[in-house]
């Protein structure tokens, strides 16, 4: 450590210095009153050795490039490897083919890997990303809600399958090919009429309200409305992007009043839904069995077959909760379609071309 008042001194005495940038020097750091001063920071690695590559890599500086370069790509942005050791303070040659320069890419390269192994985030997609937890969120279920959920796979299944067209009940969500019940309050109707049905309707209505309840999102837990959905053909069609309640705005520290929504498959194949994180391209998430999909009321969204992933026979079949708070209540028969200046989000809110749906003479890219 440097003291301040030593400051100009050593900065005079460095621009007059050749610095001992030669082939066993690794990086240098120059604190000075407790920062670090980029012009006394440099980095060779002519004499290169494994052990070197390891320190090299572990320094903070090319730590910081690695980052920055994960965090880019993470966010979906094309980035070279010298644009984030530049964003470190580090010069980049005009001359790229430099030996030197190319052992500095390589331990960017070698800590980004290390970065990216350690990410919590790495391999899921952008709108599952910590940064989005507020909004949106892949959580687990309990391993006794969970069997619940597949024991009711197994019932419905056979409910589904045993009806010649529309099972009895079974309402058609328009222009596309998805149908729904509404359950409701109701937990009876998932189960059968005799007691021992009634006792496990008691004892799964608990456990929902127990699981949702310790999510500290303000839910009414004696409020929350269940559908089930399936995807009743194999053709490929989406609903129109949509949110399950209408837009309001609130001041930003009073986001915790907005409601949500859960979306929980029932059969080991998951389920999948297509989610925006904001205007441009949806993103399909797939819902693995044992996960719960949580979606903040302002979330856009579109429920359908998963884009292009030629499935066969399979229905999805899934649980849609309306998980409302005491500021907002839901209206199960209405989706909303606009935007929070009336504008329809169909205009901003677009699907990837992906699948046989692109190959339709229509210029519409909605069902």
């Amino acid at each position: 450590m440097i003291p301040s008042a030593g400051y100009k001194t050593l900065r005079k005495t460095l621009c007059k210095t050749t610095l001992p940038v030669g082939p066993n020097h690794l990086s240098t750091d120059v604190t000075i009153s407790h920062r670090s001063d980029n012009i006394t920071h440099f980095l060779t690695m002519s004499n290169y050795t494994r052990k070197n590559n390891k320190r090299a890599a572990n320094d903070p500086n090319i730590n910081r490039a690695a980052h920055y370069f994960n965090d880019r790509k993470k966010a979906g942005n094309e980035i070279e490897y010298s644009e984030a050791l530049t964003y470190a303070g580090f010069y980049v040659p005009a001359d790229t083919s430099d030996k030197s320069y190319k052992r500095l890419l390589h331990s960017v390269r070698v800590s980004y890997f290390r970065v990216k192994k350690n990410d919590p985030d790495a391999g899921k997609p952008s709108v599952l990303h910590s940064v989005m937890s507020d909004r949106i969120n892949l959580i687990d279920i309990p391993d006794d809600l969970k069997k619940s959920f597949a024991e009711l796979n197994g019932q419905w299944r056979g409910k589904i399958k045993g009806a010649k067209n529309k099972p009895q009940g079974w309402a058609v969500i328009t222009k596309t090919n998805l149908m729904q019940l509404k359950i409701g309050s109701n937990y009876r109707g998932l189960f059968g009429r005799n007691q021992t049905d009634a006792d496990l309707s008691t004892s799964f209505q608990k456990m929902i309200k127990s699981f949702f309840g310790q999510l500290n999102l303000g839910i009414d837990v004696d409020k929350i409305h269940i559908t089930l959905i399936i995807t009743s053909t194999d053709e490929f069609k989406v609903q129109r992007p949509h949110t399950d309640y209408p837009l309001v705005k609130l001041p930003p520290k009073s986001k915790d009043m907005l409601p949500w929504t859960a979306h929980i498959p029932l059969t080991d194949k998951g389920s999948w839904i297509i989610v925006w994180s904001g205007p441009g391209h949806g993103t399909s998430v797939q819902i693995p069995f044992g996960k719960c999909l949580l979606l903040r009321s302002d979330v856009v969204h579109a429920g359908g077959k998963p884009d292009g992933a030629g499935v066969k026979g399979e229905n999805y079949l899934r649980m849609h909760f309306y998980l409302p708070t005491d500021y907002m209540v839901p209206d199960p028969d209405v989706i909303n379609k606009y935007d929070y200046d009336g504008k329809k989000f169909k205009k901003r809110y677009v699907f990837l071309p992906d699948g046989d749906f692109f190959k339709k003479k229509s210029n519409s890219i909605y069902v």
